[in-house]
């Protein structure tokens, strides 16, 4: 996990119940003592490690899932093109596999480029006005 993980104690948190610990360990206000907070504190870490273990396991899944696709995609395209032949002499066959739309894999299409606009020219008979601080 990083340090800049918004799933983790902030250090001001952590400043405080260092406080806590080390000058008011006895001291306990309602809902609130050192113990308390350092408890609270650890559960916050448990948790955030338990996202991250998350995405983590979701990440590889995808992968997983992705690559398994992949490769029904392919054996069911290369399934459908043996069975066309096969079924060259099977005309109700031959209907059937023609009935099987297999769509083929989407090529992901990337957003097109904005293009920087280009500043206009200011017209050469416009004076620019001085901002407020340039004239104090």
């Amino acid at each position: 996990m990083l340090m800049n993980d918004p799933n983790l104690v902030p250090e001001p948190v952590n400043a405080l119940i260092e406080v806590f610990e080390a000058k008011l360990p006895d001291v306990e206000f309602p809902g609130v003592s050192a113990q308390s907070l350092r408890t609270q504190a650890t559960t916050v870490d448990e948790a955030a490690r338990a996202v991250a273990d998350a995405e983590a396991a979701l990440k590889e899944a995808r992968s997983v899932h992705a690559e398994a696709f992949a490769a029904l995609r392919t054996a069911a395209e290369r399934g459908m093109g043996y069975a066309r032949v096969y079924a060259s002499d099977d005309e109700a066959l031959s209907e059937t596999l023609g009935a099987i739309e297999l769509k083929p894999a989407r090529s992901r299409r990337l957003p097109p480029k904005k293009r920087a606009r280009k500043p206009k020219a200011k017209p050469d008979n416009v004076a620019e006005l001085p901002l407020a601080a340039e004239t104090a």
